[in-house]
């Protein structure tokens, strides 16, 4: 769901619980809720997120909204619409899951901030469907161009993780996939967004369908997969992990659940471990998700949960083991931490970036043909110089 006014987080559960669980589902441990919430207790007192920037390119961040006044900075909107509240957009519930500092304590239920000490930089990229200009502005603009120069505008201001709000089914095109490139390449993690609302099985949405962004599905702890109405169980390999997908509300009274609510999860774990691990690569990020996620699905990873639910406690202590690595590690060998890091057995290499052979195929063919071209376009160069070069006959 986009954003909605709950009554209570237990009136929203037990609608939910009405709602028909997917055939392919297969239940989590009864007390999956209640072990999320002590993997974030535990890991704040690991990180809190402190000197970490978060780009949310969304519908946009209320600056005064409560947790997080005086650490959001507000970027570009690139929707040019006016009149709108942004005290119940969906973007300043994300950002308020993501990093607001309301109290915590340890009741089973989901508190905001799982990263309360990081700074927000809003982007608004998207407008709710509830707002007025809403549907003349998915008709007439491009989210893949939007999101691409929102990513840039991100990576050039300072920020380590972005969480993109807006996906499309649309091809990328060389533009999204050169910012995603650019980002990645100044170390930045990017979180995509809407892999739940793919559809179709094999489906892929963007940003989350490029390599190097990490993307989620939505899990309702009770169910492997969340029954929230109004989209299907997520059947695609951009899925790296999954997390929670239950209701969670903000002081105003407004919620997020479903895909948004799980992408904030694992945009706020994406930032406790760069507060620790700054210099962590993206691609170390991920691995780091994978090889910590619990419930891990039958033979290691499926295309509904990724490797399992995201652990932020494990997934710090993984960030750990993995930026104490050497060059020397041998290819095959497991990771190991040290006994300050270790929980039980280390698990085996894993290809933590998990995509499609065909669409990778398409890429490297993509990347190819433009080598081919340059190749041919420098040899004709050569070869006009030569003649040009060459003394008269």
């Amino acid at each position: 769901m986009l954003i909605r006014r709950a009554l209570s987080v237990a009136a929203t559960s037990a609608s939910l619980l009405a709602l028909a669980i997917p055939a392919h589902a297969s239940p989590l441990p009864g007390n999956a809720l209640t072990q999320f919430v002590q993997d974030v207790l535990s890991a704040h007192s690991l990180s809190t997120g402190r000197g970490v920037t978060i780009a949310v390119l969304s519908s946009g961040v209320d600056p005064s909204a409560a947790g997080l006044s005086g650490r959001v900075t507000t970027g570009p909107d690139y929707t040019s619409a006016s009149g709108v509240s942004l005290a119940v957009t969906r973007g300043t519930v994300v950002a308020t899951v993501i990093a607001g500092s309301g109290p915590t304590g340890n009741s089973p239920g989901l508190t905001p901030g799982i990263a309360p000490a990081a700074r927000i930089l809003s982007i608004r990229t998207s407008i709710d469907s509830n707002q007025p200009g809403a549907r003349q502005f998915y008709e007439t603009e491009n989210a893949n161009t939007i999101n691409a120069e929102a990513i840039r505008y991100a990576v050039n201001h300072g920020a380590q993780v972005i969480y993109v709000d807006d996906s499309t089914r649309e091809n990328p095109g060389p533009y999204l996939w050169s910012a995603v490139q650019y980002a990645i390449a100044k170390n930045v993690v990017i979180v995509g967004n809407d892999t739940a609302l793919s559809g179709a099985s094999g489906t892929y949405t963007y940003p989350s369908g490029l390599p190097g962004v990490i993307g989620v599905a939505a899990a309702d702890l009770r169910y492997a997969n969340a029954p929230y109405e109004d989209s299907r169980p997520v059947q695609n390999n951009s899925v790296l992990v999954a997390a929670p997908g239950n209701t969670v509300t903000i002081s105003t009274g407004w919620g997020i659940d479903g895909p948004f609510a799980a992408a904030a999860w694992v945009t706020g774990t994406v930032a406790l471990i760069k507060s620790v691990y700054p210099g962590l690569s993206p691609a170390m990020v991920a691995r780091a998700l994978a090889n910590s996620a619990l419930y891990r699905p039958a033979g290691g990873y499926n295309t509904s949960i990724g490797f399992g639910v995201v652990n932020p406690d494990g997934a710090l202590q993984a960030a750990g083991a993995l930026a104490k690595l050497t060059l020397t590690a041998q290819p095959g060998q497991g990771v190991a931490a040290d006994a300050s890091f270790n929980q039980g057995a280390p698990l085996g290499t894993i290809d933590a970036v998990h995509h499609a052979p065909v669409k990778l195929a398409i890429y490297a063919g993509t990347i190819a043909a433009g080598l081919a071209m340059l190749l041919a376009a420098a040899a004709i160069a050569f070869r006009t110089r030569r003649r040009k070069a060459s003394p008269a006959g």
